[in-house]
């Protein structure tokens, strides 16, 4: 999800400014927190998925790390 994000914004401020978050809270997501309901819905629409899809998404992530 992050890596999604990353690819359609550039940086983190601008991942932040689209989402109406801060930095801060992009930053720990990209270390692996899951975004609360609120902010996972607001991801979904700036990438055009479910929040399902989000959250499976991050899933997906912790594990490939947990396998490293």
């Amino acid at each position: 999800m992050y890596e999604k994000l990353y690819e359609k914004f550039g940086s983190q401020e601008a991942i932040a400014e689209a989402i109406g978050v801060t930095q801060k809270t992009v930053h720990t997501w990209s270390r692996g927190s899951y975004p609360s309901s609120t902010n996972a819905r607001k991801i979904a629409e700036v990438l055009g998925c479910t929040i399902g899809e989000v959250y499976d998404q991050l899933g997906e992530n912790i594990k490939r790390k947990a396998d490293e």
